[in-house]
């Protein structure tokens, strides 16, 4: 039945069931050993819940591509809803339920997702399932970079403010620098990577908070120009 969901509909489910997890409730007024106790036995659940939820999408990474799906009809890797909407859910979900999956399928999958998806400069593109390529034929810039821009905000960011890995903050940077690169729309302030508001307003939220993450001032005046 949760395959069934759409793709946001499981992106804040599976994220509410990690926050419940490490965020305790309110406790005013409470008796604090009462308030502890439920405190306790409802993280123990939200935590249950994730690792059920990490196992299943782990069961289910392609045997060839070793990457997710993108829902239960698709096996299909998509930058803008596996990558974006479920991969990072699933690492932090990991991170706090089974180190041993966090370091290697969670990694093993942003590895795979590095050597098969990128297609132009460090930008993603659809990858089929067993290793079949890219989904579509012709690279079409402007669904690359909406898929990226997508993975960037809503994935890597999270991954990287919450867990500070590494590995993920240069995956962040690499598509950020791309998006940039690759900017096809030029306009009074320069070029930007698309006449949506939706892209361009996550490309702003990547630039200004990897700025703050990488301390490199470039970002905040590519954001700003």
């Amino acid at each position: 039945m949760a395959d069934m969901m759409p793709t946001k509909t499981r992106r804040a489910r599976i994220s509410l069931v990690v926050l419940l997890a490490v965020l305790p409730i309110s406790t005013a007024g409470a008796d604090p050993v009462a308030a502890a106790r439920r405190n306790a036995e409802q993280a123990r659940e939200a935590l249950r819940r994730s690792r059920r939820v990490l196992d299943a999408y782990v069961a289910r990474m392609d045997s060839v591509t070793r990457l997710l799906p993108r829902s239960g009809r698709s096996a299909a890797w998509y930058v803008a809803d596996s990558a974006a909407d479920l991969y990072p859910f699933l690492a932090m979900a990991a991170y706090f339920t089974d180190r041993s999956v966090f370091e290697r399928e969670m990694h093993e999958i942003l590895r795979q997702e590095i050597l098969l998806s990128t297609r132009v400069g460090m930008l993603s593109d659809n990858v089929l399932a067993g290793g079949k390529g890219f989904e579509h034929p012709a690279a079409d810039l402007a669904r690359i970079i909406f898929g990226s821009c997508e993975y960037a905000k809503d994935g890597l960011l999270p991954l990287g403010e919450l867990l500070g890995h590494r590995a993920w903050q240069e995956r962040l940077i690499s598509i950020a620098d791309g998006l940039i690169e690759h900017a096809p729309h030029e306009t009074r302030f320069g070029r930007v990577p698309s006449l949506s508001a939706e892209v361009n307003g996550e490309l702003l939220q990547v630039l200004s908070r990897l700025a703050h993450l990488s301390r490199e001032s470039r970002y905040a005046d590519q954001a700003v120009a």
